[in-house]
């Protein structure tokens, strides 16, 4: 969805989903940050209808960068998969694939928190959306597509389809008060978004958890969270 005020807001919807059909269209999206959005934006966004968001970034991020227009005009909700810009920029592994396992390890109560909102009824259209919306968007949409029997092919895919919107996000990030200096530092590795990493995120699920769903249930998901998630966001044929 083309918007003034962010760049890769997009629908999960129309992969296929195994034996569940394929993924609901108009239901679920990902985002990077939705603060600098504008009232045309929220607009387009409430004539979905979008009526539910899950920001990802943390305490201080949204403190000193706020939430824009979509504050107060419907269910904002969040759930920081790390507990502070120091743990993000410290603690977290280099390498991408293995930060995004870190993620489900520091993250893991945040995650489980997502999956439940997104599963309940009557709600609308549901967004998610950290930053840039790579990498915890990217995790928790790796997640929720692999949960509803999304192929690991898919699911990097769209993983992928961040990198034509990158540098757009990069370039704002670097003008902002939280992520401006980490930007500059940041190594080209970080700043990629090759598919091999997905891949790669997606192959330790399997080989430390057993796959996706066995992390999500070792995690905290209930059986019932799983299958109303299930039945929410895919439609057979």
């Amino acid at each position: 969805m083309a918007l003034e005020g962010a760049f890769n807001f997009r629908d999960l919807g129309g992969y296929a989903a195994g034996t569940r059909g394929h993924v609901r269209r108009g239901r679920l999206f990902r985002s990077d940050a939705l603060q600098l959005l504008t009232e045309t934006d929220v607009r387009r966004l409430e004539q979905v209808p979008v009526t539910r968001v899950i920001d990802l970034r943390t305490t201080q991020e949204i403190e000193m960068l706020g939430r824009g227009l979509l504050e107060g005009r419907l269910d904002y909700r969040t759930a920081s998969l790390v507990p502070d810009l120091a743990a993000q920029a410290g603690d977290a592994p280099d390498d991408l694939a293995d930060r995004y396992v870190w993620y489900l390890d520091v993250g893991s109560g945040a995650l489980v928190t997502c999956l439940e909102l997104i599963a309940e009824s009557n709600v609308g259209a549901v967004a998610f959306h950290c930053a840039a919306g790579k990498d915890r968007t990217g995790v928790l949409a790796a997640l929720v597509l692999s949960l509803l029997g999304v192929s690991a092919e898919d699911v990097v895919q769209d993983y992928s389809m961040t990198g034509a919107v990158l540098p757009r996000i990069l370039d704002r990030l670097a003008a902002d008060p939280v992520h401006g200096e980490t930007v500059m530092r940041m190594s080209g590795a970080r700043c990629d978004v090759a598919p091999a990493t997905m891949g790669r995120f997606l192959v330790a699920v399997d080989e430390q958890f057993g796959g996706s769903e066995s992390w999500a249930l070792q995690a905290g998901l209930s059986r019932a969270a799983l299958d109303a998630l299930r039945a929410e966001l895919c439609v057979l044929p």
